[in-house]
């Protein structure tokens, strides 16, 4: 007789668990430690106004007859972590360029009232003022209007004026037994900034009867000779160029004669903008330009500093604020993939629908047949695929455009690792799983791009339809493994009532009120189970006695 006994065992499932929870563990430690270990500062100074503000913190006991003690502590915040397993699924890989880039332009566009203002220094094209000589009148008054800033109007470029003279007086002195003269003198004023380039104009005069064979004249402008007259040419034309730059402020007119009656002269005088008044006109342009420039500019800094610090706050107060953000923008860009990108075709994204009325009151939704397919494809591609649990990996930024490396390496928007690594991503890697039932009608729609197996819209009871629920739960999965806690410090503070422990029923929120299923159970303080010996101090277990708070006070005023 012969007996023998066997046996085998396999473990590879719990191996499998056992190896899944170690990576995941090891995955959160280390990307907690880069949260905590990371250290930014950033100092801005910008001084508007000067004051001075006093606060006061105290403790007033003046009612009560027992001692009052507080102590300001810094807050953790405890995450829990679980693996959970789902079904097996059709999966889709996409491999997104540049994920960022969806979100950095849509961030450039923030509102008329916190866009960078433009710097007329570095613009393109014709309203460029790389410098004061640049300027022009159009761009001047461009600036000005975009700015709202008053500056002085640039005169003209070119202006004329004009005048006449008369005198009757000009029979003058016998000089001789022969004849007698006479002369007579005339200016024009010359408007400031402007040269006088040109004159043109009539110059006519009368004769002594009885001596008209000596009668002669000489018109001179300035410096310049411009007529000989005798009696045989009692008019004549005046038209002379003044050399060089011209002649500024005032124009001297000159007439000497002999046996002249009277004189009369005409003129229109051409005046061209000075060159230095203009030059000067330029700088002072520029400067009142660039004055509101800057001080645009450094209220646009200052205004987005504030809202930059409280969507900060807003940030770190919401952990899946980031992951909301790399979600929806890696999921457009997938859905990308799977629609013809055509404006004009049936099934694409940003479709206009033709809805009616652009006020309040007017607006109304265009109902067709259009809206029914467009919604009917909506629904589709959002319920197919599950997007709320994709996962995605981001590689670094040298799988982008060379151009963008140095900005995206020097990306320091966040202290989130895994947003800092969507930013600086250059290739991101998405997996995404269609929803259990979809499988044929996904596979239909990109093979054909027919919805819904060339059916109508599912109805209520259909395995293809999906309630309003279903869509908004997470799939359901089996926990892997046992969960366990991740600290993360936090820039919160509470005011602990006691020395010892916090003399609260509920301090702080806690949504882990069963934690039965955690490895160890009794290292959770959750909200209901807060008691002295959670916040020992040094190894000082407290006084075995509670003691009774303080009746309650009025506050200090600053």
């Amino acid at each position: 007789m012969d007996a023998g006994l066997s046996f085998a065992s396999n473990t590879s499932q719990e191996d499998s668990v056992r190896q899944a929870q170690t990576v995941a563990q090891d995955i959160t430690e280390r990307a907690l430690e880069r949260v905590v270990s990371k250290v930014k500062e950033e100092r801005v100074v910008t001084m508007i106004e000067e004051f001075e503000e006093n606060n006061k913190h105290g403790f007033d006991n003046r009612r009560g007859d027992n001692h009052v003690v507080g102590v300001y502590r810094w807050i953790d915040k405890l995450y829990k972590n679980q693996i959970y397993r789902y079904d097996k699924r059709m999966i889709f890989e996409f491999m997104i360029p540049d994920p960022a880039k969806l979100h950095t332009l849509g961030m450039e566009v923030v509102g008329t009232d916190l866009t960078e203002p433009l710097d007329p220094r570095s613009v393109a094209g014709t309203m460029k003022m790389a410098t004061y000589s640049s300027v022009t009148e159009l761009s001047a008054a461009y600036w000005a209007g975009y700015y709202n800033v008053e500056i002085t109007p640039a005169l003209e470029d070119e202006i004329y004026i004009s005048d006449a003279f008369a005198d009757n007086g000009l029979g003058g002195n016998y000089m001789t037994t022969n004849y007698h003269v006479g002369g007579k003198n005339f200016s024009m004023e010359i408007p400031e900034g402007y040269n006088a380039v040109s004159v043109a104009g009539k110059f006519a005069f009368g004769f002594v009867p009885k001596d008209f064979e000596w009668t002669r004249g000489v018109v001179t402008i300035g410096d310049y000779e411009v007529a000989i007259l005798d009696v045989a040419t009692q008019t004549k034309i005046i038209n002379t160029t003044f050399p060089g730059a011209g002649i500024q402020k005032k124009i001297g007119i000159g007439f000497f004669g002999m046996d002249v009656g009277g004189i009369s002269i005409s003129l229109r005088v051409k005046c061209k903008r000075n060159a230095e008044y203009f030059r000067q006109w330029k700088q002072e342009t520029f400067k009142s330009i660039m004055d509101a420039y800057e001080e645009a500019l450094a209220e646009h800094k200052r205004r987005k500093a504030e809202q930059d610090s409280l969507a900060t706050e807003t940030k770190r107060t919401n952990p899946g604020f980031y992951r909301q953000i790399e979600n929806i923008i890696l999921k457009k860009n997938c859905i990308s993939y799977l629609i013809n990108r055509n404006n004009s075709a049936t099934y694409t994204y940003g479709k206009d629908l033709g809805n009616s009325g652009i006020l309040f009151g007017s607006y109304e939704v265009n109902l067709n047949s259009t809206l029914d397919k467009y919604a009917s494809f909506v629904k589709f591609i959002e319920q197919a695929f599950e997007w709320n649990i994709m996962s995605y990996n981001f590689y670094p930024f040298y799988w982008g455009p060379k151009n963008s490396w140095t900005s995206k390496y020097q990306t320091e928007e966040s202290n989130d690792p895994i947003f800092r690594a969507f930013l600086q991503s250059g290739m991101a890697r998405v997996i995404v799983t269609v929803r259990p039932g979809f499988e044929e009608a996904v596979q239909l729609y990109l093979t054909t791009g027919i919805l819904w197996n060339g059916g109508q819209v599912p109805l209520m009871g259909d395995s293809m339809y999906v309630d309003l629920m279903h869509e908004l739960a997470l799939p359901n999965g089996d926990k892997i493994g046992k969960p366990w806690i991740s600290r993360v410090p936090t820039a919160l503070t509470i005011l602990q009532g006691r020395s010892i422990g916090l003399e609260v029923t509920q301090a702080l929120p806690c949504n882990c009120d069963d934690t039965s299923d955690f490895e160890n159970p009794e290292d959770v303080p959750c909200s209901d189970k807060f008691t002295l010996e959670d916040f020992k101090i040094g190894g000082n277990d407290g006084p075995e006695e509670p003691v009774e708070p303080a009746a309650p006070v009025e506050p200090i005023q600053p």
